[in-house]
């Protein structure tokens, strides 16, 4: 574990027993030889194959579990949830309604409820192990969110998903995969109401997309419908492949689109719509 790492689990978590589970889960990751110790004492510490997790968040205090069967992908999501902000929830932007596409094990949803608690959630969540997850992190903290177990796209029907570990499951057969599920897909207007309210209403709306490869399709279709004050932060897969025609949807639409930071694999982006521009710091 990088001495970067420790630090900055330590100075969101202090001295706890959750910073030191964080720790030993890290060490297993960067220090093979001595994942045995690791594991020993996780173990010890777990309670029916699940590790409590306790952590502050925008001033509020929140518990979830970290799963021992499917730990490296729990501490990941919770690395970047619990511990860090990867999708950078903005000050000055609060929203009415948060998308949580894609939403795991529901971390990005109780950040979101701690940073607005007065907005409407809704958390897609294909994969039944995750959706159940998550549904238990929202009553364990007395989180509202509306709960959907589908995936994101561009157009209303049932496709393959194919299970790995906990965090990646995707529409990709090519890769080796544990199990195939039927997951019914919505397209975002459809989620957020579009399609039997005006969609040029005056609520501010916040979408978190890591949907494994659907973006492209779910964004194209809804790009051009929408004309609310709405911020978009994601995960942009096959970056080298698809980056050209990803930034021809927001150019079309007025949007602007600006990518954190990735690789030619995957890369993550932040893109904001025209009404919503105004409001965003210069």
């Amino acid at each position: 574990m990088s001495l970067s790492n420790l630090k900055l689990i330590l100075r969101r978590q202090g001295f706890t027993p959750s910073a030191l589970k964080m720790a030993l889960i890290a060490m297993m990751a960067s220090r093979p030889r001595l994942a045995w110790i690791g594991q020993g004492l996780l173990r010890c510490m777990a309670r029916r194959g699940e590790l409590t997790i306790r952590y502050r968040c925008y001033g509020r205090r929140y518990r979830i579990v970290l799963r021992m069967s499917d730990l490296a992908s729990d501490y990941y999501s919770a690395r970047e949830l619990a511990v860090d902000d990867i999708y950078r929830l903005e000050e000055c932007f609060i929203p009415d309604i948060v998308l949580d596409g894609g939403g795991n094990t529901g971390l990005f949803t109780l950040r979101a409820s701690a940073r607005s608690p007065h907005a409407r959630i809704i958390t897609c969540e294909p994969l039944p192990r995750n959706a159940d997850l998550i549904a238990r992190h929202l009553a364990a903290n007395g989180v509202s969110a509306t709960l959907q177990r589908v995936c994101i796209g561009g157009n209303q029907r049932s496709i393959p998903f194919y299970c790995r570990e906990a965090n990646q499951g995707s529409f990709d057969g090519k890769l080796p995969y544990s199990a195939v599920i039927q997951v019914p897909v919505l397209p975002i207007e459809v989620i957020l109401g579009a399609a039997t309210t005006p969609i040029t209403g005056q609520e501010k709306v916040f979408i978190k997309l890591d949907i494994e490869g659907m973006e492209m399709e779910a964004l194209e279709h809804y790009l051009p419908l929408e004309q609310r004050a709405v911020v978009i932060v994601g995960e942009l897969h096959d970056h080298a492949r698809n980056v050209a025609r990803f930034k021809q949807f927001f150019q079309a639409a007025g949007w602007n689109l600006a990518f954190l930071g990735g690789n030619d694999s995957t890369s993550t982006f932040r893109a904001v719509s025209p009404a919503a521009l105004p409001l965003m710091p210069r």
